[in-house]
């Protein structure tokens, strides 16, 4: 055998344990406890090929063993199982906003283990300030002596912004003037672990895709995430896959021109989704009407108007506030604009809304439903179920840690 021969040949032989160590993993999760013969038989795997790489898992703190269960005839099979909470592996996910830094740590099940928020100083935020604040909350949710620290699998951000996903360097963040900044890099430095960085619409869309209780089982089919709230974004998922696009650019739903003419958005077109449904764009459509009605007095506290927050909005669509339910109709129109198209181009399952807009429930679904019905196609809008997000604010800490705990032990998105 060649040099070349036998280099190729270790190579198709680690590839295959990798196979091989995520067939065992992700079956474990599935049936666990459960007893290394029972894994060979639901595997199709040798007894000796399960045996050891589950002797690997336990080196490595990924699995343990439960204790013996009633013999079968011989000796009594010992239990296995992903070892759960701080004494396992786990992974922590950042989501960075405008005003906070939000950590989630999570373990191998993606259970949210602890949690921490941090207030950002308003203004300019530099990258090395922003490092050393992931870095505090590392430390906080993991404890400098905890054993969490130990198997700590690694760190991920998601970012309001353009980000390359190979390299974790932010495109462009406009929101906190960051151009060609290399946060992976930095944050590798400091933190000695493994980092991944992606937009935070994208980390969100994995999240609610891999752990959304409507549809837990992989699929083909594309599924839809949106986020609609200050901004509104969208990620497309494929066999588990994110599409991202030559420039990594895919998802850009809020840029779809609804409104010819319409009002400038921040991207310098006019007409965006974005412009004309986005938050801040609902209250300034609110408080426009209300200047030519009376002020509804469930949102209105003396001396607020017109100072209305997108918080307080939403606390008035949910209470049922009429002209508040107005506007959300109006923009319920404009999404499904876009959305049609989508569904229309795409074919997916699965349409995931998600963010504080999503939160408002029938005020958004009922209207925006009524005008799919009126401007999708009739067959591929039959095949999709439109839900609302499952995980909330945990959204893309999760989805970081997911992808994360899938890269450890190469387990494909979808599972």
């Amino acid at each position: 055998m060649t040099q070349e021969q036998a280099t190729h040949q270790k190579i198709s032989s680690t590839i295959q344990r990798q196979v091989n160590r995520a067939k065992i993993l992700r079956t474990l999760k599935m049936l666990q406890p459960v007893a290394r013969v029972d894994l060979a038989r639901e595997t199709g795997l040798s007894r000796a090929t399960v045996s050891s790489i589950v002797d690997e898992l336990v080196m490595e703190s990924l699995v343990e063993e439960m204790g013996a269960t009633a013999s079968r005839g011989g000796r009594r099979p010992i239990l296995l199982r992903v070892i759960p909470g701080r004494e396992g592996r786990c992974a922590i996910g950042f989501e960075l906003s405008r005003n906070n830094l939000t950590g989630i740590l999570v373990d191998l099940h993606g259970r949210v283990i602890a949690s921490h928020r941090d207030l950002l100083p308003a203004g300019y935020l530099e990258p090395a300030s922003l490092v050393d604040l992931i870095q505090e909350q590392v430390l906080r949710l993991t404890g400098p002596e905890d054993p969490a620290i130990r198997g700590l699998v690694g760190v991920g951000l998601g970012v309001p912004g353009l980000v390359d996903p190979v390299t974790g360097c932010v495109q462009v963040a406009v929101q906190f003037g960051w151009q060609n900044t290399p946060l992976k890099d930095m944050l590798e430095k400091r933190l000695k672990v493994p980092v991944k960085v992606m937009n935070s619409v994208k980390a969100a869309a994995l999240g609610e895709v891999i752990y959304n209780h409507h549809s837990p089982e992989p699929s083909p089919n594309p599924r839809l995430y949106l986020s609609l709230g200050q901004g509104i974004g969208s990620a497309l998922i494929i066999e588990g896959k994110l599409l991202s696009g030559a420039s990594n650019t895919a998802g850009e739903f809020g840029h779809i021109t609804v409104a010819p003419g319409g009002p400038l958005c921040t991207c310098g077109n006019s007409g965006c989704l974005e412009a004309v449904a986005g938050l801040p764009a609902l209250v300034s459509r609110y408080l426009e009407l209300a200047r030519m009605e009376e002020p509804s007095r469930l949102t209105m506290a003396p001396g607020e108007f017109p100072y209305l927050t997108s918080a307080r909005f939403l606390e008035a669509v949910a209470a049922g506030d009429s002209l508040a339910g107005r506007v959300v109709a109006e923009a319920a129109e404009q999404i499904a604009i876009a959305l049609a198209g989508v569904i229309n181009f795409t074919n997916p399952e699965l349409v995931i809304l998600g963010g504080p807009l999503s939160q408002v429930g029938s005020a958004l679904l009922d209207p925006l439903t009524q005008a799919l019905r009126r401007r999708a196609l009739p067959l591929p809008l039959s095949q999709v179920r439109l839900v609302t997000a499952s995980l909330g604010a945990n959204a893309v800490g999760i989805g970081l840690g997911a992808t994360l705990i899938s890269q450890l032990s190469e387990v494909v998105l979808s599972r």
